[in-house]
């Protein structure tokens, strides 16, 4: 099978017998997050599905990635995302240690409103 973007190993996520890459859509020229689940046994089908039902049913929402495309084999599943070239609130945590209570409120604002939890007078 060949993937329509270029996609060296980033990171491996091994809760889930996952990969994320950073790839280029050879179509638009744009970096892209391949996200790369073994789908081998039934549980990581489910939650691959599960992962890209959301993403589809949140096509434009401001704090999630776009979903730009899915791709699946017999033992692998790929989930094609924007790219955004911004810590994660792990890496951030690492480098700059706790947030201010006002950071926090920020990013937990943001999460709340990701999730989508009947968070209108929030977002």
């Amino acid at each position: 099978m060949r993937l329509p973007f270029r996609a060296p190993r980033l990171l491996t996520l091994a809760l889930l017998r996952s990969a994320v890459h950073i790839g280029v859509d050879t179509w638009t020229g744009s970096q892209v997050a391949v996200k790369e689940i073994d789908v081998a046994n039934p549980r990581d089908l489910a939650i691959f599905n599960t992962e890209l039902a959301a993403l589809q049913r949140f096509p434009s929402h401001p704090n999630l990635p776009h979903l730009v495309g899915a791709l699946q084999s017999e033992n692998k599943g790929f989930i094609v995302l924007s790219y955004f070239a911004f810590p994660t609130l792990k890496e951030l945590l690492e480098q700059r240690g706790a947030l201010s209570s006002r950071e926090a409120l920020f990013v937990l604002r943001q999460l709340v409103c990701a999730l989508d939890l009947d968070a209108a007078s929030l977002c």
